[in-house]
């Protein structure tokens, strides 16, 4: 959670935050603190399942800033997916 109290973190909001996984499905449930139930919090978190395109997320949020997270790079939060 710490990532995401960071001042860099808080400039980014509000966020849809596309969680890409890296070892099992906690590395994005462990974020759902961070968001309530009615979609109001400055994160929301997405599931990255890989195949579905920025474009698709972004237009269910279009007043949010969509970022791509890798729980490896926990500090570091990026604008595209990052490259394989």
């Amino acid at each position: 959670l710490l990532p995401f109290q960071t001042e860099e973190a808080k400039a980014l909001t509000p966020a849809i935050v596309v969680v890409h996984i890296q070892d099992t499905w906690t590395d994005y449930g462990a974020l759902l603190d961070l968001q309530d139930p009615w979609l109001t919090t400055p994160f929301i978190f997405a599931f990255g399942q890989g195949g579905v395109p920025d474009a698709a997320i972004k237009a269910d949020f279009p007043n949010r800033r969509l970022i791509h997270y890798y729980p490896d790079e926990p500090y570091t939060f990026y604008e595209h997916p990052r490259e394989k």
